[in-house]
């Protein structure tokens, strides 16, 4: 859970909402270039929150033995493909946004659906790149000819 809240908090909160945070507190002259570290570090942040997530789910969730440790090659991939299908989908999404004017909320709740589709196609794929490199060592391990 921690590391789902690194991840979304990474994604939405801009260097605005900071700026804006460290003023109200009252720690704009003590805490002067957060915003712009805050800038710098969101995304390397989230993605690296996220690659921890998928890992962590994929060394934890199978009732099966492995040892992927913190960080699995899955997971990068899956991570990398999500990020790329995204910006893809929202690339579609802008040039073909007349529907959401014609079509109005239902619109928004498909592309919505879209979009969650997608993710859940990258991440069993991650999955299926760690199972395939899971067969491949196991194969290697014990001799066996590897088809």
């Amino acid at each position: 859970m921690i590391l789902l809240i690194v991840a979304v908090t990474g994604a939405t909160v801009g260097p605005g909402v900071v700026r804006w945070l460290v003023e109200h507190v009252g720690l704009g002259d003590t805490m002067h270039g957060l915003d712009t570290f805050w800038a710098w570090i969101r995304w390397p942040l989230s993605v690296s929150a996220l690659i921890a997530l998928l890992a962590a789910a994929y060394n934890f969730l199978p009732n099966v033995r492995h040892g992927y440790g913190l960080v699995s090659f899955g997971s990068i991939i899956a991570v990398i493909l999500w990020l790329v299908v995204t910006w893809g989908f929202r690339m579609f999404v802008a040039a073909f946004g007349a529907y959401a004017r014609t079509y109005g909320a239902l619109a928004a709740v498909v592309m919505l659906l879209t979009w969650f589709y997608l993710t859940g196609i990258m991440v069993i794929l991650g999955a299926e790149v760690n199972a395939a490199i899971a067969h491949v060592h196991e194969e290697m391990r014990h001799g066996d000819p590897v088809t």
